[in-house]
């Protein structure tokens, strides 16, 4: 995926002019960090449908814009996941934040 934004990038800037546009966007807040993440991710493409079908070919969106700003670490706490240590086996996913389906 950063490939592909990189290319886009490059491929804006080689056609000399592009139309940026930027989203002012309230994060959703769901039931669960899950929850949360579908529901802007959802407000994202229609955001971007939109922007695109004005003829906006880069989109911008706010830093905490998926999943909310969170100040604490209690606040956070549910949206992080423990990494192993370098080496260890990855166990798979419990459901909680991936995959990101319904």
């Amino acid at each position: 995926h950063v490939l592909s934004v990189l290319c886009l990038f490059i491929g804006l800037c080689l056609a000399g002019t592009y139309h940026a546009g930027v989203v002012e966007h309230i994060p959703i807040g769901g039931a669960t960090p899950n929850d949360t993440i579908l529901a802007n991710t959802e407000q994202y493409l229609a955001d971007a449908a939109y922007a695109s079908s004005q003829g906006v070919d880069l989109l911008v969106y706010p830093e905490f814009g998926l999943g909310g700003n969170y100040t604490d670490r209690d606040s956070i706490l549910p949206w992080c996941l423990e990494m192993p240590q370098p080496g260890a086996p990855i166990p798979p996913s419990d459901g909680i934040l991936f995959p990101f389906s319904r």
